[in-house]
């Protein structure tokens, strides 16, 4: 399958057969040349230069606990926390920490920290209904 891959691709470069002629082509290239390119094309003149910055302000991502999650639990917690924010009903909120509890026992070991996040939000939003009344 991989030669394969390389015919194809070799043909739709225009030379099915330097599959055959690539290989001494490679081996003829020496330090030399490499330098040679280096120093004709890596010019400061040449050069793209990105910057990144971000926005200030503070993230709900830069929770330590939550960084260091997964990437696909940090995601998944996310649409959670934004589903307690919606959620008034204390009781609701109640059964889900029951059940959380519940599955909290059997849950593999990779999905403890991210139950543990979860629990914390939950109180967390219970706690906050609370005072508001």
């Amino acid at each position: 399958m991989p030669i394969l891959f390389q015919l194809i691709n070799d043909d739709g470069l225009g030379n099915w057969h330097q599959i055959n002629e690539a290989g001494a082509k490679y081996q003829a290239v020496t330090g030399a040349d490499i330098q040679r390119v280096v120093t004709t094309y890596f010019t400061r003149e040449n050069r793209v230069v990105g910057i990144y910055t971000r926005k200030p302000g503070k993230a709900e991502s830069e929770d330590p606990e939550i960084t260091a999650l997964p990437t696909e639990q940090r995601a998944a917690l996310k649409g959670i926390m934004a589903k307690l924010k919606a959620e008034t009903d204390v009781k609701k909120l109640q059964e889900r920490l029951s059940k959380l509890d519940s599955q909290s026992a059997t849950a593999p070991a990779d999905a403890k920290a991210f139950l543990g996040i979860y629990r914390k939000k939950l109180e967390e939003r219970i706690t906050e209904i609370n005072t508001a009344k």
